[in-house]
């Protein structure tokens, strides 16, 4: 199916996007980013030409998720994991996992995306002097993505 032709319509954008964590909605985020990839190798053989025979299934793996955000919105999500954590038996919010659904919704168009088995692999923060909210950025680790009910590796 090709993409729909736009005669003075609105594609998705940045206020077309939900961001629900383990759950939640989080309004406060303005950065969110994904993506996976399956690194595959060739198999040669004894063939003049030298071309490759063959490909492997591959191997799938998942990049670290990224948030950006208000540090009143990071704090928000790191007291419910603490929480999740506590009531899971774990110590530490680094090591429960939960799942990030990223929505775009714009006129007809609904894309969920989802980002699964996420546990926090590092929060950050740098604060300058001057006249900006106070952010910061954190990065989990993933076991897998589905876009629209879709996967890059085989099920």
């Amino acid at each position: 199916m090709a993409d729909q032709k736009r005669i003075n319509g609105n594609d998705v954008s940045f206020g077309s996007i939900r961001a629900v964590i383990d759950g939640e909605r989080y309004f406060g985020f303005t950065e969110v980013g994904y993506g996976d990839k399956r690194t595959r190798t060739y198999g040669y053989g004894m063939t003049k030409d030298q071309a490759p025979r063959s490909k492997s299934r591959g191997k799938y793996e998942p990049d670290p998720c990224t948030l950006k955000g208000p540090k009143s919105s990071m704090q928000a999500l790191r007291s419910a994991l603490q929480a999740k954590a506590a009531s899971e038996g774990e110590t530490s919010y680094g090591d429960v996992e939960f799942d990030i659904q990223v929505q775009y919704i714009e006129g007809g168009q609904v894309h969920n995306d989802e980002v699964l088995g996420c546990t926090v692999s590092s929060m950050s923060e740098t604060h300058t002097e001057g006249d900006e909210i106070l952010e910061m950025e954190a990065e989990f680790m993933p076991r897998k993505i589905v876009r629209d009910g879709t996967t890059l590796f085989s099920r």
